[in-house]
């Protein structure tokens, strides 16, 4: 791997499509968890939740990290394999990962993290 890109900023857009409402709300309470436990993690710049507008059921997580080997670190923490392990029972078919390959802007990252997400 070239040292440019283990340094570039690297931003991921995952997305999730739960089974149905009870699976939802499952889905919807371990996203929130992985994303309070992810933002105190070195390297992470923006770790945010989101509920499509759209469909109640889907969900997207859109997280940046400072580099390759921060997001490799946190690729492998116990909290993400146990979440990417769990949440196959809820979801319809296996989540997705998109790199995103935007220009990054400082300005970006206030706030910092976004952790939770509030649904009525």
């Amino acid at each position: 791997m070239e040292q440019s890109s283990i340094n570039a900023i690297k931003t991921l857009l995952v997305s999730f499509i739960a089974k149905d409402r009870e699976s939802s709300v499952k889905l919807k309470n371990a996203l929130n968890y992985l994303a309070d436990i992810s933002k105190n993690e070195q390297g992470v710049l923006r770790y945010e939740v989101f509920r499509s507008d759209n469909n109640e059921l889907e969900y997207y997580v859109l997280e940046t990290w400072s580099g390759e080997r921060t997001l490799e670190k946190h690729l492998l923490q116990p909290h993400v394999t146990d979440f990417a392990n769990q949440c196959k029972l809820w979801l319809q078919k296996p989540f997705s990962i998109t790199p995103l390959a935007i220009p990054f802007k400082s300005e970006w990252l206030k706030p910092l993290v976004t952790n939770s997400i509030s649904l009525n």
